[in-house]
């Protein structure tokens, strides 16, 4: 990748700034402090990675708020870039956002192909690894935190394996390998939840197993009190089918008896009226036959005085005449008198002879029990029955919600447990699986470390001495730290011993050439990975400043572009009358 130039519209203090970089020397800007060339430094960073999306960890602002235009409205850069044998125009907007990729010989809106990152998307590094090994600022110079990414990447380029495959890459997967158990789980939470959840249904279904083994004597109970209520409740049917048989045959027997009553009474009234009858008839016979006598008298009377002569033919005839037809006239109504009310009498007779025959039945007798003894019988099955219902609705409460909840719930938990002992066997063979895939790719991977580790100490030794030529052996293990030999007295020197004992100067050195190794050894067979130096020798004798300006400018120029950015004027002045410097150089004003 080289940059070919870059049009500032408005960024920090640069405002309509153009830069155009040589394609066969290193650019060199030298200018005082604070005239711009770290904004320069930042806005190239910008134009090919954009900002970080979030605010970093300890910055009291976004990056993006630091950069803002001080004196114009635009806040955007544009770039020309020579990657991948095309031609790029990048136009980026910072205050709106936008970012468009033109392919510079048609014009050709092509953005879409593209990640907003550059340096990820063509040289596999983003923004955070770019600014750690390629962008070097003096006062940063002595640091350096290796990541995963450049691990990875240096395990790609050593396998010769394509972009996004790698013996390291492919373990960080199966690391990072996701078993689908509810959700996308790490395998050893996919085993521990099945595992807990397991457990958790086993409990479940001990508790419930428990629960009912202690209502065991209880549920036996509630089994003799519900035949306790079925049987009062059969005997309390019967008593009620007794207790209305008993209430029927007391309401006919009740019947029966007012019937006999009232045929009592009736008969006595009956009696009584024959009696008036017979007395009236008796009364009216004994007038009529006291009239008659007393006709039959006078007529005797008369007759006899007519014999013997006492009385006038005449009037003796007449008498007995009279006594006679009084006579006849009392027989005839004493006759009457007889037949006096005779159909009443009769209607009575009849009557009388109906009730006699209603009095001469039997009266009815009520067989069985009184229905007020059935009565209590029937309120002290009721009370055993509500006392039976009460216990069972007692012991129920007690063995009801266990059973329920046993019959409820086990076929269930039975069937979770089964599924997940299927899921958890699932789950420990694909994890051993992915553990027998890891452990083999493992080695692959460390074979891999091993080949870059030795590319990798094979650059760096050959860089140090020319920057410092006190320390050499700079060599890397497999986690990226780093030692060196001091010359003077051979000693190894770890990462520690480096940042701790060394000088500014030495420091900056070192943790340079480290840089320029790992942009020398991730460029190998991709893209060349552009360097900008921002005072990388700011702490520096003339003498190793010389040493390591000579060495970028006629070597590293060589496999990258280099973008230099240095205050410190004197010094390049004095470079610049060197034989070397002219035609490794370009030197440009900010």
């Amino acid at each position: 990748m080289r940059i070919e130039s870059i049009n500032i519209l408005g960024f920090g203090c640069l405002a309509n700034k153009r830069y155009e970089f040589p394609a066969d020397r290193a650019a060199l800007i030298v200018a005082d402090n604070e005239t711009g060339k770290s904004t320069l430094a930042a806005a190239i960073l910008a134009g090919l990675c954009g900002f970080p999306k979030r605010k970093q960890a300890g910055e009291p602002v976004k990056l993006s708020e630091v950069y803002k235009p001080w004196d114009c409205e635009q806040y955007a850069v544009e770039m020309e870039v020579l990657v991948g044998g095309q031609r790029l125009h990048i136009e980026r907007d910072f205050a709106r956002d936008t970012f468009i990729v033109r392919d510079r010989n048609t014009g050709k809106d092509i953005s879409a192909e593209y990640d907003t990152d550059l340096c990820a998307h063509f040289l596999h590094l983003p923004r955070e690894d770019f600014q750690r090994i390629a962008f070097i600022r003096g006062k940063e110079a002595p640091s350096f935190d290796r990541t995963e990414t450049i691990r990875s990447r240096l395990s790609k380029l050593t396998e010769g394996s394509g972009d996004d495959a790698s013996a390291e890459v492919a373990v960080s997967a199966l690391d990072a390998a996701r078993y689908t158990f509810e959700s996308a789980l790490t395998i050893p939470n996919a085993i521990k939840r099945i595992r807990e959840q397991r457990e958790q249904k086993r409990a479940r279904l001990e508790t419930l197993e428990r629960d009912l083994e202690q209502v065991a004597d209880d549920a036996e109970r509630l089994d003799h009190a519900m035949t306790r209520v079925e049987e009062l409740r059969a005997e309390l049917d019967a008593l009620d089918e007794e207790y209305q048989a008993a209430v029927e045959a007391e309401q006919k027997a009740s019947t029966e008896s007012t019937r006999r009553q009232e045929a009592q009474t009736a008969l006595k009234e009956a009696e009584l009226r024959l009696a008036q009858i017979d007395k009236k008839r008796a009364s009216a016979r004994s007038v009529w036959v006291a009239v008659t006598a007393g006709g039959i008298t006078l007529g005797i009377v008369s007759f006899l005085a007519f014999v013997l002569g006492w009385a006038a033919a005449v009037p003796s005839m007449a008498t007995t005449l009279v006594g006679i037809s009084v006579a006849a006239a009392g027989g005839v109504q004493a006759g009457k008198a007889g037949l006096l009310d005779a159909q009443e009498r009769i209607s009575l007779e009849g009557e009388l002879e109906r009730l006699q025959s209603v009095l001469a039945e039997p009266p009815p007798t009520p067989s069985g029990a009184q229905s007020f003894i059935i009565d209590g019988q029937r309120r002290d099955r009721r009370r055993e029955l509500d006392e039976a219902n009460d216990e069972a609705r007692r012991l129920y409460s007690t063995v009801g919600s266990a059973v329920d909840a046993y019959k409820r719930e086990v076929p269930a938990l039975q069937e979770e447990l089964r599924r997940l002992g299927a899921e958890l066997a699932k789950a420990e063979r694909f994890g051993q699986s992915i553990a027998l895939a890891r452990e083999v790719l493992a080695e692959v991977a460390e074979e891999s470390h091993r080949r870059w580790a030795v590319a990798l100490n094979t650059g760096a030794s050959t860089i140090l001495p020319h920057l410092n030529p006190d320390y050499e052996d700079l060599r890397f293990d497999d986690s990226l730290d780093f030692t060196v030999r001091r010359i003077s007295d051979g000693r190894i020197l770890e990462q520690a011993d480096i940042d701790a004992r060394l000088s500014t100067g030495a420091k900056d050195q070192v943790y340079l050439a480290v840089r320029l190794a790992f942009c020398q050894e991730l460029s190998m067979g991709g893209e060349s990975i552009p360097v900008l130096l921002d005072d990388p020798f700011i702490a520096a004798d003339d003498t190793r400043f010389a040493r390591g300006m000579q060495y970028i400018a006629e070597e590293s120029a060589r496999e990258h572009q280099i973008l230099i950015l240095s205050c410190a004027k004197q010094r390049h002045e004095a470079l610049a009358a060197e034989s070397w410097f002219a035609g490794n150089v370009h030197r440009l004003a900010v």
